[in-house]
């Protein structure tokens, strides 16, 4: 049974606030969390966390060489938090990253040296955040809800694209939750320069949800045809996300659908907080990606901080990635990648 929950009809003020009624995005600052060693989410700005926070796990901190200076036992949750590269240890910076590239490791700079790391108390975190956490999942189901109905007798195909990164994974839960196995499909763009974490969480994506429909898209040329053939992908000239992406995507619909042109309604994982260019995306997209495409982006307005609240909340954290440090996952080479990702 899919659970079609929603804020329709409330007369309470707060719950109309926390649902984004008149479709206005609700968004929370985050702020630290001593008592847990987690985060809080809040509609006030006192002490709101600049950047957006990631969990650490003890795979990152070993990679790095943290052992040599704290101590901390190997377990599943998180020891505590990063912005950037900027280590926070219940509220106070601790560490920092400094450096870093393929051929050279990241210098640790220890604010605080011999401490000893509790992990952070997730359920406690979890349950201090269930309100406001309750009403962003509200909200985005009852959207999921509304935009189909809204476009499903206007396009061919309904689509969740599936990147096996942490906000595609939540909108694939989202949509799970809210409609049907059998009103979409899931789309893996793989562009053969994925990362082997992210096809080890496609398969664990498959096998958490058995009853959807997954679909790969890929260019009939691997990466390392195409970039002998066009020079590698830059800034300038960055021809990678049209060949590997978007045309195999349409190759794939028409092939599905038995048309030679399709119109799909994707939903999205895009996040405005990722970049100035996506803080000026709407939260549905007609033809803003591709002329006969319908965006809809569900998680938007969310921070950071509500993904991994999500996701552990789901039990979804299924890329591997993320606890080595990786705050998103792309392909292993990218140019517009950061020099921590690089590191």
């Amino acid at each position: 049974a899919r659970h079609r929950v929603g804020c329709r009809g409330s007369v309470d003020p707060r719950e109309q606030i926390r649902c984004g009624y008149g479709g206005v995005a609700v968004s929370y600052h985050t702020i630290w969390d001593e008592e847990t060693g987690g985060v809080l989410l809040t509609d006030g700005d006192d002490g709101a966390i600049q950047g957006e926070v990631r969990p650490v796990f003890f795979e990152e901190l070993d990679l790095f060489g943290f052992d040599t200076e704290w101590q901390y036992d190997r377990v599943q949750e998180p020891l505590l938090w990063a912005v950037d590269r900027r280590y926070y240890y219940r509220g106070r910076q601790v560490a920092e990253a400094k450096g870093g590239g393929f051929f050279e490791r990241p210098r640790i700079e220890f604010q605080e040296k011999d401490l000893r790391l509790e992990p952070v108390d997730v359920p406690a975190m979890l349950s201090k955040n269930a309100y406001i956490m309750s009403g962003l999942v509200h909200r985005a189901i009852e959207f999921i809800d509304r935009t189909y109905n809204q476009y499903r007798r206007k396009v061919d195909i309904a689509t969740v694209a599936f990147s096996g990164g942490k906000d595609s994974l939540v909108v694939l839960d989202l949509v799970q939750r809210t409609l049907p196995p059998d009103q979409f499909v899931v789309v893996f763009s793989d562009t053969t320069m994925e990362i082997s974490a992210t096809y080890e969480a496609v398969e664990r994506a498959k096998a958490r949800f058995p009853e959807l429909t997954f679909l790969t898209a890929r260019s009939q040329k691997p990466a390392t045809q195409t970039w002998r053939e066009l020079g590698p992908p830059s800034r300038i000239m960055r021809w990678c996300c049209t060949v590997h992406k978007t045309a195999p995507n349409l190759l794939l619909l028409r092939e599905l659908v038995g048309k030679p042109t399709v119109s799909a309604l994707v939903f999205d994982g895009a996040r405005a907080a990722e970049s100035q260019r996506r803080s000026q995306y709407a939260e549905v997209s007609v033809g803003g990606k591709h002329a006969t495409q319908v965006n809809a982006s569900p998680v938007l307005r969310w921070s950071s901080a509500a993904i991994f609240l999500y996701l552990f909340g789901r039990q979804l954290l299924t890329n591997q990635a993320y606890r080595r440090g990786f705050s998103r996952v792309g392909c292993a080479v990218c140019p517009l990648a950061s020099r921590w990702w690089d590191a």
